[in-house]
């Protein structure tokens, strides 16, 4: 996810998929329910039929990724597993 967003491509998730510390909704890319089926359907044809909408998340989605170093991941890594460094 946060390779996609470093090259200015929002993305489509959920909250489930441990990105919810980069994608802020309607700002640099989409979130939907997890098993939520219309939901996504309902964002993809968003997605699909609003150009500027995407336009605009592009750079959001570029700074959301450039905001995160390799430290952070490290750290945000040894938290979620418990590791207390």
């Amino acid at each position: 996810i946060t390779e996609a967003m470093s090259h200015g491509l929002p993305v489509l998730t959920t909250p489930d998929a441990g990105a919810s510390l980069f994608v802020e909704d309607g700002r640099n890319g989409i979130v939907v329910p997890s098993g939520d089926a219309e939901a996504l359907a309902s964002a993809l044809i968003r997605a699909a039929g609003d150009r500027p909408l995407l336009s605009s998340m592009r750079s959001r989605a570029r700074a959301a990724a450039s905001a995160w170093s390799w430290s952070d991941y490290r750290r945000a890594l040894r938290n979620a597993i418990g590791i207390v460094a």
